[in-house]
């Protein structure tokens, strides 16, 4: 299993076809959803969606790949 990336533009267009609402609206929900999770994780905090997935912040490794 891959990872895909999707540029913000584009999950905006498909919040709001697949929720019918305004592409302003999918906008203003996403950047809620973005903002409360990037503070969330400045905490420290783990967000954990159940049946989705969690979101959670990690220091990166000391390990130097050469």
């Amino acid at each position: 299993m891959g990872m895909i990336s999707v540029k913000k533009k584009e999950l905006i267009e498909k919040i709001a076809k697949a929720s019918k609402a305004a592409k302003s609206v999918s906008e203003s929900v996403l950047n809620a959803f973005l903002k409360i999770v990037s503070q969330t994780l400045k905490k420290g905090d783990k967000i954990q969606l159940i049946g989705f997935g969690a979101f959670e912040s990690k220091e990166p490794s000391s390990k130097c790949w050469t």
